[in-house]
């Protein structure tokens, strides 16, 4: 290669990290299902969550023992064998087996989509929703989930989990960010018997989805390690509430025919009992309830007993930390952005006519680019740029959008948000003095009515500029606010939920929200005093307050209104 100072050397790459899926890691590295690709761990440990006494694999062994299955005397191929089969390794050469310049254990880096998202949460969501079957809330828990209200990035659930066929990676990151709420406000008010199990599944569910989250940290420290590993270690002591809901589909059918093999037993001693003829029907029914439930705690045992969390993602989990510790974090292993960029390919291939197809995938690939190189020329023109200026990107500003054009005077604007004029005009004065410390509106008559003469306009939405989390990079967020009319063309009117900044988090009734108020959006508007010289953008809210001090659970609807 070519250096800039102008020398030729002799270049050899190495290879960090591959980004792969489980079923191609084990091809990639002649491992056999369903073992695990990185450690020497059995099986029968894979729900254990300890993974200190796990020897890893070495490749560079297995290489050669596969060279002596092949090449050595009768002994030693026997040998070599018994001892790839007894870790579960191929006779076959990996694709990574001769290669020195690399450590084939460290390259295998956790992929966050297909072991978290499309693994974990997928079965957790299972054992919950056999669990909330079990206990009569699973129209409540699908009723809550519906009521989620929508915000950027995320996807609203219009249909029940038991009725969905298949959920992409996209929206079961979306699950595991409001799967706690949710599972929390289902399980409220349980009886006496139903507190213990209620507790120890929250605790579960929690846990794993605090790990998760967490394993989506761009950056990390000893702490944020630790805190992963304390929450694994806690999901680990929880999981045994579910353990029921992971019976295999052989198990399920020893216990189906077991229970049918008891409850002919126990109607041939009824039978048998010369005094069952005797009873009154009401003690026979009850002795019949009294045998049925004898045997369902008996299948209930059985399954508890049959069932285990030994599958190969429950393992993996076990080597995030190591890889965070190598890595630095796990997005950029992660193979969420080799499937979203396939999916520009295979909509590539939908579009030509399957005969010429790498052309002409190649080719529509091509223009979609040169058409995005485009947008960001012009928009670089437009910018008016020179070589002086910094590279960074301007800080995106708040803007409205869509704007009405019914609304015109603090009468209409009134009208449409249902409440008296001289209420809306003082909290206007209001907000003015409390966020724009602009206090001739409250102090002043003769400011005071100017609000009157004022220019309104209503708009539908605003795009509001929002930092990512451990990034610099800002994400716009649309807030819409239609009112009672429809959104778009065939969608429910839409008022979305925001949390109110006040400037102090001094109120202890919010502390799960950091001093943020929730409130529900009633109007957006901007109001602009051209004698005054002033423009606000307000916006007009409900918000929702918690209860009482006493009251420890619940949220009531308080009629109270600000703008700001």
């Amino acid at each position: 290669m070519l250096c800039v100072d102008g020398w030729m050397r002799q270049c050899y790459p190495v290879i960090c990290a591959w980004t792969a899926d489980y079923f191609e890691n084990i091809h990639l590295h002649s491992i056999k299902q369903p073992h695990c690709p990185v450690s020497e761990a059995p099986k029968s440990s894979f729900g254990e969550g300890n993974s200190s006494s796990w020897q890893l694999r070495d490749y560079w062994l297995y290489f050669q023992k596969m060279i002596l299955a092949t090449q050595g005397d009768e002994t030693e191929r026997r040998e070599a064998r018994q001892y790839l089969e007894d870790r579960a390794v191929g006779t076959s050469e990996g694709v990574f087996g001769n290669m020195k310049c690399i450590s084939p254990t460290t390259i295998i880096v956790p992929d966050i989509l297909h072991t978290v998202y499309l693994g974990m949460l997928k079965h957790v969501m299972d054992w919950v929703t056999s669990f909330l079957e079990q206990h009569s809330r699973i129209d409540k828990f699908n009723q809550l989930r519906a009521m989620m209200p929508p915000y950027p990035g995320f996807v609203r659930f219009n249909k029940p989990y038991s009725q969905v066929t298949q959920l992409s990676g996209k929206e079961m990151k979306a699950l595991g960010r409001v799967i706690v709420p949710v599972f929390v406000a289902t399980l409220l008010n349980p009886s006496a018997s139903q507190r213990i199990p209620f507790t120890e599944a929250l605790l579960c569910v929690k846990n794993l989805v605090y790990f998760h989250l967490m394993a989506q940290y761009r950056y990390h420290t000893e702490a944020t390690i630790e805190y992963m590993e304390n929450y694994l270690e806690e999901f680990h002591r929880q999981k045994d509430v579910f353990s029921r809901f992971r019976a295999s589909k052989s198990t399920k059918k020893v216990l189906e025919a077991l229970k049918k093999q008891l409850t002919l037993d126990k109607q041939e001693e009824w039978e048998s009992d010369p005094a069952w003829n005797n009873l009154s029907v009401a003690a026979k029914r009850r002795r019949v309830d009294e045998d049925k439930t004898q045997i369902e705690s008996e299948i209930a045992q059985h399954l508890v007993d049959e069932s285990d969390f030994n599958f190969v993602k429950m393992h993996l989990l076990n080597h995030f930390s190591d890889h965070i510790c190598q890595l630095g974090n796990l997005l950029n292993g992660s193979s969420e952005l080799p499937e979203k960029a396939m999916m520009d390919l295979k909509q590539a291939y939908r579009q030509s006519n399957c005969h010429e197809a790498a052309f002409l995938i190649l080719r529509t690939k091509a223009r979609k680019e040169v058409f995005q190189y485009r947008e960001l020329n012009a928009n670089a023109a437009k910018q008016h740029r020179n070589d002086d200026m910094p590279l960074t990107k301007a800080p995106i500003k708040r803007m409205m959008k869509n704007p009405q054009p019914e609304i015109k005077t603090l009468d209409d604007l009134a009208e449409w948000c249902a409440i008296p004029k001289g209420e809306l005009q003082n909290h206007i004065a209001w907000c003015f003095k409390r966020f724009a410390n602009f206090t001739d509106y409250v102090d002043h008559d003769q400011y005071f009515s100017r609000l009157n003469d004022a220019k309104y306009i209503r708009y539908n939405a605003v795009a509001i500029p929002v930092t990512s989390f451990q990034c610099n990079e800002q994400a716009v967020h649309m807030v819409r606010c239609t009112g009672s009319t429809r959104w778009r063309k065939h969608k429910p009117p839409r008022n979305d939920t925001v949390l109110l900044w006040m400037g102090t988090s001094l109120d202890s009734h919010f502390k799960s929200t950091a001093g943020r108020i929730p409130a529900r959006l009633k109007c957006l508007f901007v109001v602009e005093d051209a004698e005054s010289n002033v423009k606000g953008l307000l916006s007009l809210v409900q918000t929702f307050a918690t209860g009482p001090i006493r009251q420890t659970a619940g949220m009531h609807q308080q009629k109270v209104e600000k703008v700001f």
